[in-house]
């Protein structure tokens, strides 16, 4: 199993930030801080800090601004999310 530097490393590279970008654009998708877009740049700092995040012990998931990065023992996983719902709502 890789490192949580190297996975982190992993999902950075070759994450489809083109495609979350377009997507964003598509739906007119701000953050709080912002009234445009976020650039890939800005995508990238935010999630590998969500990444950061769930690396700490008691932590196994973490969500903001569409991003949402879990942790599943040792497997890390950056995912961006639309839409969701769970059973309780």
């Amino acid at each position: 199993m890789k490192t949580k530097e190297e996975q982190i490393e992993n999902i950075m590279q070759n994450f489809k930030w083109l495609h979350v970008a377009k997507a964003m654009k598509v739906l007119n998708w701000t953050w709080y801080s912002s009234k445009a877009c976020p650039t890939v740049d800005e995508m990238k700092a935010h999630a590998r800090s969500l990444l950061l995040d769930v690396c700490k012990p008691k932590l196994t998931g973490c969500r903001s601004g569409g991003f949402y990065a879990s942790r599943d023992g040792k497997l890390l996983r950056l995912e961006f999310v639309v839409e969701y719902m769970d059973g309780d709502e």
